[in-house]
């Protein structure tokens, strides 16, 4: 009888010491920075840069020709970057030769953009998140439907051996 209620303290104490532990594992994995990779940029312009462009210039500056208030273009890297007669519209790095940065900050309503009567106007911390982008100097990504696909191996899980035994695919690794 001794033995038995022995058998069963051991159980108890065993599934305490597994379940407690659980938690260390999860919060040590979790925290683990995966080897290789950089830490991302200040300012992603998929992320932070397109969408605001789009909400805010593509109805007047942008791919429709018929809906286009002007010669210039935001969704074309190209027309940004070109000599418009002494000015660029962004100067990579140089805020304050950027006509874009400009114009978003003008006080004269028939300069700023984008114009009052859109109803969309600027944040400060979108200006402030544009002035950023230009002085990182404007890092321009093609839009993720344009980029073909490319493989990538599946990362290597040599130091989560327990993590490694529970992969039942490769897909799973990327998981």
């Amino acid at each position: 009888m001794l033995n038995r209620a022995c058998n069963q303290m051991g159980c108890l104490v065993g599934c305490w010491v597994v379940l407690g532990s659980i938690p260390l594992s999860a919060q040590e994995i979790a925290s683990r920075e995966p080897a290789g990779r950089e830490p991302p940029s200040a300012i992603d312009f998929a992320q932070d840069i397109r969408p605001l462009l789009s909400d805010r210039c593509f109805a007047c500056h942008g791919p429709d020709e018929q809906q286009r208030q002007s010669e210039l273009r935001v969704d074309n890297l190209q027309s940004l970057l070109e000599d418009r007669g002494g000015y660029q519209v962004i100067a990579p790095g140089n805020t304050a030769e950027s006509e874009l940065l400009r114009r978003i900050e003008a006080d004269d309503e028939s300069e700023i953009m984008p114009p009052p009567e859109t109803g969309k106007p600027l944040t400060p911390a979108e200006r402030e998140l544009l002035r950023q982008w230009i002085a990182e100097g404007a890092p321009w990504q093609q839009h993720w439907a344009y980029t073909p696909p490319r493989w990538h191996n599946p990362p290597q899980l040599t130091d989560a051996p327990a993590m490694a035994a529970q992969t039942q695919n490769w897909v799973d690794r990327f998981i």
